[in-house]
């Protein structure tokens, strides 16, 4: 197995939601298959919907995240919150969810990468 090979396994297969966003034009770059396995929601839909992880937040924590967001933004931090998400059978995962800022040589945000583990997960 080369390098490329392991490193798509190591992250394909990780018990975590990964993804990479493009800041700059409002897309998605990459999610992982844990998303489908922990959400159960098609990988696809973060790709064609930008905004529908924020969609998935539970209307009780949408504040929560969007202030979270708000703070990265602004002052170019790595976040960490929970809030819950909820999966294509209408029930409600909570995921404990980290996010960092990619900065340019100019240091505007260009990227988001982060990873979110369901709280019971990150617990054990």
């Amino acid at each position: 197995m080369n390098s490329a090979e392991r490193l798509k396994l190591l992250v394909e297969e990780r018990p975590a939601i990964l993804w990479v966003y493009d800041e700059v034009n409002g897309r998605m770059l990459y999610v992982n298959l844990a998303a489908e396995e922990i959400l159960g929601h098609e990988r696809q839909l973060f790709y064609d919907r930008p905004a529908f992880w924020f969609e998935l937040i539970h209307p009780a924590d949408k504040a929560l995240a969007s202030a979270e967001n708000h703070v990265m933004r602004t002052e170019k931090l790595t976040i960490q919150y929970q809030t819950r998400f909820r999966n294509a059978e209408g029930g409600y995962v909570t995921l404990c969810t980290t996010v960092k800022t990619i900065l340019d040589p100019n240091g505007r945000i260009v990227r988001t990468e982060g990873a979110a583990i369901p709280k019971t997960q990150a617990m054990k």
